[in-house]
C-alpha cells in the first residue's frame, strides 16, 4: 500500500506530516528564489508514459498560446516523437527512467543539473508526482506552477490539487487555468478521422500492466473472426511474443508487426484505419493521427481515458468492483495491487467483444467515402 494511502487512514497524522513537509518545502523554495532566474524560458516539465503524453497535448497548446513564444518540454526521449505529431516551436530536454532512483520516483542529480542548464525562469509541472516534486524542489525559477500532490504543495508559486475527477486530458488542462482565465469548461478538441475507408485493422494486445489486458489467445480469436472480411495484422513491441504463439497467429495468415521504438510505432499506425486494443499508450497516439479506435476496458474506467469523438469506440463488462462514475481505477487500484479473479476481463467473450466491433465498424463505414 501506498505511504500517501496510508496515511489518508489516520487523519491527524496526514494533516501533521502534509503540514511538515508543506514548511519545509516552502522554506526551501523562499531561499532559492533569493538567486532568482528572471530571464529564462518556460520549461514544461512533462514525466509521462505514452498515453498520459497524448493526454498533456491539449494543456500544452493553450500554455504556448499565453506565452506565444518557444518553449522548452522536459520529458522522457519516448515521448519526444509523440509531441512532434502535432507540436510546434518546441524545444526537447529529455531524459530516461534510468535518471530517477526508487522506482522512478527520485529525481537523481544528473536530472537536476540537466534541468538547471535549461536555465527556466517558469517551470510548469504537468506531471504532479514525487518524481517531477524532486526534480524541481531546488530550482531557482522565479515561478513555478502546476499540480501535485498536497505534501509538496510548498514547492509551486501557482498550485492546483491532483484531481482524478474527470477525463485525465481536463486534468492537464487545469494547470493551464492556472495561468489564464480565456480557457472555460471542457476545451477539448479532437483530430479528424484521417481515412477515407475501412481497409486495415491493427491489433495491439497489450498495456501498461497485466490487469488492463483482455486474453491473448481471445484476441488471437478475435482476429482469426475479423479477418475473414478486413486485412487484420498484430502489433507487439518486439520480442513479446513467445516462438509458439507467434506461429500460431502466422498459420492463421495473421501478419505480426514488431517496432522497436515509438518512431516505429507511429509509422504502423498512420498506415492502418482502425487500432483495437487495450486501454493503453497505442490507443491514444492512434487518436492523434486521426484513426479510429475500439478499446477493450476492464479495471479502469472509460471517462476517464476514452480518445474524445465518435470515432472512438469501447466495450466494458461491468461487474460489481468496475470502477464507479467518480473513480478512475478499481478498487486495486486498476489490479496493480492484485486481484481475486480479475472477472472484468477474463468475463469477456470473444462473442461480445466481436459483436460489438463490427456494429462500430460498420457505423464508422457510413462516415467513410471509399477511394
Amino acid at each position: 500500500m501506498k505511504i500517501t494511502e496510508t496515511l489518508s487512514k489516520f487523519k491527524l497524522s496526514r494533516y501533521l506530516v502534509n503540514l511538515l513537509f508543506t514548511s519545509v518545502l516552502f522554506t526551501l523554495r523562499r531561499f532559492y528564489k533569493l538567486f532568482k532566474i528572471k530571464d529564462g524560458p518556460v520549461v514544461i516539465i512533462s514525466l509521462h508514459r505514452l498515453g498520459d503524453s497524448v493526454f498533456t497535448v491539449q494543456a500544452i497548446q493553450q500554455i504556448q498560446q499565453h506565452f506565444n513564444r518557444e518553449l522548452i518540454i522536459f520529458c522522457y526521449s519516448e515521448s519526444i516523437p509523440i509531441y512532434k505529431i502535432i507540436l510546434k516551436n518546441v524545444i526537447y530536454f529529455s531524459v530516461e527512467r534510468s535518471d530517477f532512483y526508487f522506482n522512478n520516483r527520485i529525481a537523481s542529480r544528473y536530472a537536476r543539473n540537466k534541468l538547471s542548464k535549461c536555465n527556466p525562469a517558469t517551470i510548469i509541472d504537468l506531471t504532479g508526482v514525487m518524481t517531477s516534486a524532486s526534480l524541481i524542489f531546488n530550482s531557482k525559477a522565479e515561478i513555478i506552477i502546476g499540480m501535485n500532490r498536497e505534501i509538496f504543495k510548498g514547492i509551486y508559486d501557482l498550485y492546483t490539487d491532483v484531481s482524478y475527477k474527470y477525463h485525465l486530458s481536463e486534468m492537464y488542462l487545469n494547470v493551464a487555468k492556472l495561468l489564464t482565465n480565456n480557457i472555460k469548461g471542457k476545451e477539448i478538441e479532437t483530430s479528424p478521422l484521417s481515412i477515407k475507408k475501412i481497409s486495415k485493422i491493427i491489433i495491439h494486445p497489450f498495456a501498461g500492466w497485466k490487469a488492463k489486458e483482455w486474453n491473448l489467445n481471445k484476441f488471437i480469436k478475435l482476429a482469426q473472426e475479423l479477418s475473414k472480411t478486413h486485412q487484420v495484422s498484430f502489433l507487439i513491441p518486439s520480442n513479446s511474443l513467445t516462438k509458439d504463439i507467434e506461429e500460431e497467429i502466422k498459420n492463421y495468415q495473421i501478419d505480426i508487426i514488431e517496432t522497436k521504438s515509438v518512431e516505429e510505432l507511429i509509422a504502423t499506425l498512420n498506415n492502418c484505419s482502425i487500432l483495437i486494443g487495450n486501454d493503453s499508450g497505442p490507443i491514444h497516439i492512434a487518436s492523434i493521427l486521426g484513426k479510429a479506435t475500439f478499446t477493450i476496458y476492464g479495471p479502469s474506467n472509460p471517462s476517464f481515458t476514452l480518445p474524445f469523438g465518435s470515432n472512438h469506440g469501447f466495450y466494458q463488462k461491468k461487474i460489481k468492483c468496475s470502477p464507479i462514475a467518480t473513480e478512475n481505477l478499481c478498487f486495486t487500484d486498476g489490479g496493480r495491487y492484485g486481484c481475486p479473479s480479475f472477472e472484468c476481463m477474463n468475463g469477456l467473450s470473444v462473442e461480445e467483444a466481436l459483436y460489438r466491433i463490427k456494429s462500430f465498424i460498420k457505423d464508422l463505414e457510413i462516415k467513410t467515402v471509399p477511394l
